[in-house]
């Protein structure tokens, strides 16, 4: 009777643990340029050599303006992983900076991206991602998008 107790309540605890963030960024505004805050805290490394598996079209449009650097790996499931790419812009204003959640195939090819926070065009967006896939951008002017991610890999935007 114990161990069924025991099973039942580490049941439960492991189904509320898939709502805690697995990232989140907050921008905070700044005069002398936006500053973010990530958690879980993680180093960035430009993207130099591997371009050709991290980039997207449109990165390979923007890194004219905008240094891309790549996050670690925030989830994995048999049939992709998530990570995250910042892309950083340095303008007039200070720095603005992008955060990208992008899911890769289990042979590294790139499957669908999503901007989960940004400072760009004057729009702070904070952003967070749950164990359950869902995310949850709010923005200054009260604008909230929520998405999730498909069995997939796929980012799908609810209306």
């Amino acid at each position: 009777m114990r161990l069924l107790t025991l099973i039942g309540i580490i049941g439960i605890l492991a189904s509320c643990s898939n709502d805690k963030p697995i990232f989140k960024v907050d921008i905070i505004e700044q005069e002398a340029g936006d500053k973010v805050e990530f958690v879980p805290n993680m180093p960035f490394e430009i993207i130099r050599d591997s371009s050709y598996f991290y980039f997207s079209k449109e990165d390979y449009y923007k890194v004219l303006g905008a240094e891309i650097s790549k996050g670690k790996q925030i989830y994995k499931s048999d049939k992709f992983e998530i990570r995250v790419i910042l892309r950083k812009y340095m303008n007039a204003k200070g720095t603005s900076f992008e955060f990208v959640l992008r899911s890769f195939s289990k042979d590294f090819k790139i499957i669908d991206s999503y901007v989960m926070a940004s400072s760009v065009k004057d729009l702070n967006c904070n952003g967070v991602i749950d164990g359950k896939l869902n995310i949850t951008t709010t923005c200054a002017d009260g604008t909230v998008t929520t998405a999730t991610v498909d069995e997939y890999g796929k980012f799908i935007i609810n209306e």
